[in-house]
């Protein structure tokens, strides 16, 4: 460690225990005058120290009570907690004209004083103060409200009374209202039906239903389903792609060796060739054998052969169609040989076939690791149409 850092972290060290032994020193000086908590905040408690003649150091047990409350202070608060609801109560309103929800609070004078509320007719304003305007008629209604204030142990019951009017509505929310008096009263009648009003004070009302945009919704969701489809297929593709090549990479190692064997025996290019291609056709015929991409392929450049092109461009073609590299290689080597004659092809191919088993063990390895993370495709996709289920009926309910 750099040698700056480590005189920074000393110099810190010693400073941190410096200020720790003043604070330690300091509380041995403290004040012998402590100040006690106000009603409501609790009693303080906290361990000191005493030292005095005879003994030294014995631990002690401070408990602090709060000040008791006393009555003038209490009158007080109560008197404010009052003035408080006096000024609030009515959100600016008089109290001979109300039409406005009451302004009702738990606690005043800054939570100190606890206030319970009751009114006399709990149909016109409930406990939250909340006055139902189509109870009360145009000459309004006289209401009392009782509230129940509470200090510490002091308490005390303030009743005052107001005059509850419907509000003063217009426009639009004149018609409004009429048409929730209306439903409101034909619901209260217990009728099987509800007549929505066509006519409000002599206004003519047309009823829809709120237009939720379901060709936009069902527009966006086959567009999901589309997208869904389209990466579905791609990764179809995908998969089957690269099932062909490591099928074809697996069967690379089986067609070279069968090769090296047949070469050796005496035959030609050709003759192996055909050979080969010969017996995958008789064992498909006989439904003794699945379908090998490699195979196929052998299988076209021999008819391609049988049509007339020459070995040279079949080869060359094969390597093409196939896509592999070891398929191209494989070409290189047979057209080489053709040009130079089969001396020596034999030996590559045995070489050839001993890196092709070799590379074998490795693909069919890295084909077991991947098996159990292909299942998570068809998981994949299950998840997403439950989502889609799921969500659907909310997208129809969804309002643009």
């Amino acid at each position: 460690m750099d040698k700056k850092k480590i005189v920074k972290g000393i110099i810190i060290s010693v400073a941190i225990l410096a200020l720790t032994i003043v604070m330690e020193l300091g509380e041995k000086g403290i004040s012998t005058s402590i100040k006690r908590p106000k009603n409501g905040d609790g009693e303080i408690d906290t361990e000191m120290v005493i030292s005095g003649e005879g003994f030294e150091d014995y631990r002690y047990k401070l408990t602090i009570k709060e000040k008791e409350l006393q009555e003038e202070d209490a009158k007080k608060a109560l008197k404010k907690a009052q003035e408080e609801i006096d000024s609030s109560i009515f959100n600016g309103e008089d109290s001979n004209h109300v039409t406005k929800d009451l302004n009702i609070k738990s606690n005043y004078v800054d939570g100190n004083v606890e206030a319970s509320w009751s009114f006399d007719k709990t149909e016109i304003v409930d406990l939250e103060g909340k006055i139902n305007s189509r109870k009360i008629d145009t000459d309004g209604i006289l209401v009392q409200a009782t509230v129940h204030l509470s200090y510490g142990e002091y308490e005390q019951e303030y009743l005052f009374s107001f005059m509850a009017y419907p509000p003063n509505l217009e426009g639009q929310a004149k018609i409004v209202d009429a048409i929730e008096r209306n439903i409101e009263d034909q619901q209260e009648k217990q009728s099987d039906t509800v007549e929505l009003p066509k006519e409000i004070d002599g206004q003519k009302i047309t009823w829809s239903r709120v237009n939720q945009h379901l060709t936009i919704k069902v527009f966006f969701f086959e567009i999901v389903i589309w997208i869904l489809l389209f990466a579905l297929e791609k990764e179809k593709e995908k998969t089957a792609a690269k099932k062909r090549m490591d099928q074809m990479k697996l069967d690379y190692a089986d067609i070279v060796s069968k090769m090296a064997i047949l070469l050796g025996s005496g035959m030609t290019i050709r003759q192996t060739w055909d050979t080969i291609s010969a017996r995958y056709i008789n064992d498909r015929q006989n439904n003794n054998r699945e379908q090998r991409f490699a195979y196929e392929e052998m299988v076209n450049t021999y008819y391609e052969m049988r049509d007339g092109i020459s070995e040279k461009n079949a080869y060359q073609r094969f390597g093409e169609r196939s896509g592999v590299s070891e398929y191209h290689r494989l070409s290189r080597l047979l057209v080489q040989n053709l040009q130079k004659g089969n001396r020596g092809l034999c030996q590559l191919l045995e070489k050839e076939s001993e890196d092709a088993f070799q590379e074998r063990k490795l693909i069919a390895k890295k084909i077991g690791e991947e098996a159990g993370t292909r299942l998570l495709m068809p998981l994949m996709m299950i998840m997403m149409l439950v989502m889609v289920m799921v969500m659907f009926p909310a997208l129809l309910d969804f309002k643009v």
